[in-house]
C-alpha cells in the first residue's frame, strides 16, 4: 500500500475563458455554470487518487474500456494498480488563472506540481500553448501533463482542418489530445480517470 499521505499537486493551466473552472466543476460537482467568471489568482479543490467505479460512474470492464486499451492496460492490471492506493490520497487540484495580469502568482503556484492539464479552446484555433508548457518546464520540471481541448460541443470532430490541427499540436508536443466538453460533460470523467491511472502508474515503482 503506498503511503496515503503523500501531497498530489496538479495544475489546471491555459488561456482566460478556456473553461478550466468548468471542467473541474464538471468533474467534481458534475455542475456547469453557464456564465463566465474568472478565475482571481488560484482555487483548488481536491479529489481522491483511488478510482471507485460506482463514484466516477464508469464501467471500466465494460462500455469504457476504451480507457484502459488508451493506456495499454487490462482491467486486471488496473485492479492491482488500483488497490495499492487507499481513499486517503488526496489530489489537490489547482485552477490557476490565466490573465497575463496574474502571472507573477500564477508563478508561484506552478511550482512542485505532480501533474498539469493544459486546457486550450477548441473553436478558437490556431492551438498555441508552447507558452504555458514552457512554464511548467520552468517552475515544475518534473512533472507530466496532458492537453486538453475544451468546449468539443461547439466543433464537428471529423472536419479535416481540425483533426489536422491536432495531430499537428499532439506530434508538436508529443501527447495525446483529450477532447472534452464541461458543457455536455463528454470525455471530462475519462480524462480524469486516465489521469489519475498516468499519476499511479508514476507512484509505483516498477520491478
Amino acid at each position: 500500500m503506498i503511503n496515503p499521505n503523500i501531497m498530489l499537486k496538479c495544475i489546471v493551466i491555459g488561456n482566460l475563458s478556456v473553461g478550466k473552472t468548468s471542467i473541474i466543476l464538471r468533474y467534481t460537482k458534475n455542475t456547469f455554470a453557464g456564465q463566465y467568471i474568472p478565475t482571481i489568482g488560484a482555487d483548488f479543490t481536491t479529489t481522491s487518487l483511488k478510482i471507485d467505479e460506482n463514484y466516477e460512474m464508469v464501467d471500466l470492464q465494460g462500455k469504457d474500456n476504451y480507457i484502459l486499451e488508451n493506456l495499454h492496460l487490462t482491467y486486471e492490471e488496473f485492479t492491482l494498480l488500483n488497490d495499492q492506493f487507499d481513499e486517503d490520497t488526496k489530489i489537490y487540484l489547482w485552477d490557476l488563472a490565466g490573465q497575463p495580469f496574474f502571472r507573477k502568482i500564477r508563478n508561484y503556484y506552478m511550482s512542485h506540481a505532480f501533474m498539469a492539464l493544459t486546457v486550450f479552446d477548441l473553436n478558437k484555433p490556431p492551438y498555441d500553448i508552447s507558452g504555458w508548457l514552457n512554464d511548467l518546464k520552468t517552475f515544475s520540471p518534473h512533472s507530466d501533463f496532458l492537453l486538453v481541448g475544451n468546449k468539443s460541443d461547439l466543433i464537428d470532430s471529423e472536419e479535416s482542418n481540425l483533426k489536422e490541427q491536432i495531430a499537428s499540436l499532439e506530434q508538436r508536443h508529443d501527447s495525446k489530445v483529450h477532447l472534452v466538453s464541461a458543457k455536455s460533460a463528454e470525455g471530462v470523467r475519462g480524462l480524469f480517470i486516465e489521469m489519475k491511472i498516468n499519476m499511479m502508474k508514476r507512484l509505483v515503482p516498477t520491478s
